[in-house]
């Protein structure tokens, strides 16, 4: 019986042979450019600045858009949060600011919260620059210019506390999300359980911006409306919601035993 002669290296890889034209070398480098050039795309299309949102009241709110691309602020290009923070920085007037005293906080008249007090009248500060931007909107290269704004670093002031809903001024994270009421009115920032807002539904959220027909833009001129009102009077106020801005109106019952006026 004759035996089957053993083959070896069976599916083992079978030798190419190789180009005599091709150049391994320039191979190398051409990748090597190409992706250079796909780096530097990618740089460039990443380091240019786009508006995400601006702050409702703002003068930039009224200047710029979602979307617009910023090239350059007063004839400088920038591509980064740096090179915009050097531009203002370069703007700031320390002489101006230096005339203004520290001020103390203390507790203020009929509200929960702090109000700044200084000792003495403070000069008034130079009113801040306004600032050239060249943006490209849509197909359209365009040159705004936006007035540059002071925001206070402590926040909320003032907070009333109004038949168990805390009502305020709208704050800054508020306002960062593009669009108030028309006339502003007065924002309700929480409500407590068992209190006239929470039975008839002045719940957080919302803003004020009607108490018995007349407008409430802000927390004195809604104290103004309120306060002459009576132990189970009733109010009819107008809101708006913080999402939707759909207006709504309810009636709420005063309760000045357990929830007396500010």
């Amino acid at each position: 019986m004759a035996r089957k002669k053993r083959r070896t290296g069976v599916g083992g890889p079978r030798a190419v042979p190789e180009d005599p034209d091709f150049n391994r070398d320039e191979a190398d480098d051409e990748i090597c450019r190409h992706c250079q050039q796909r780096q530097e795309e990618h740089d460039f299309m990443s380091e240019v600045l786009r508006v995400r949102g601006t702050v409702a009241d703002s003068h930039a709110a009224s200047q710029l858009r979602c979307g617009d691309m910023v090239l350059a602020i007063a004839g400088t290009p920038v591509t980064c949060f740096r090179d915009v923070e050097a531009i203002i920085l370069a703007q700031e007037q320390p002489e101006a600011t230096a005339a203004c005293p520290v001020p103390h906080y203390v507790a203020a008249e009929g509200a929960v919260g702090l109000a700044p007090v200084t000792e003495q009248a403070a000069s008034p500060l130079t009113p801040l620059p306004s600032l050239p931007i060249t943006i490209f909107r849509g197909t359209e290269l365009m040159q705004v210019t936006v007035q540059l704004g002071s925001e206070a670093g402590m926040g909320t002031s003032r907070v009333l506390h109004w038949c168990g809903a805390q009502l305020q001024s709208s704050h800054r994270a508020v306002r960062e999300l593009g669009s108030l009421p028309q006339g502003a009115g007065v924002y309700i920032s929480r409500w407590h359980h068992g209190s006239p807002a929470h039975r008839y539904g002045l719940y957080a959220l919302h803003w004020i911006t009607e108490a018995n027909g007349q407008p409430t833009p802000d927390l004195d001129t809604f104290l103004e409306v309120v306060r002459g009102l009576g132990h189970g009077e009733f109010v009819r106020i107008k809101m708006h919601h913080l999402e939707t801005c759909q207006p709504k109106v309810l009636t709420l019952k005063l309760d000045l035993n357990y929830w007396p006026m500010p």
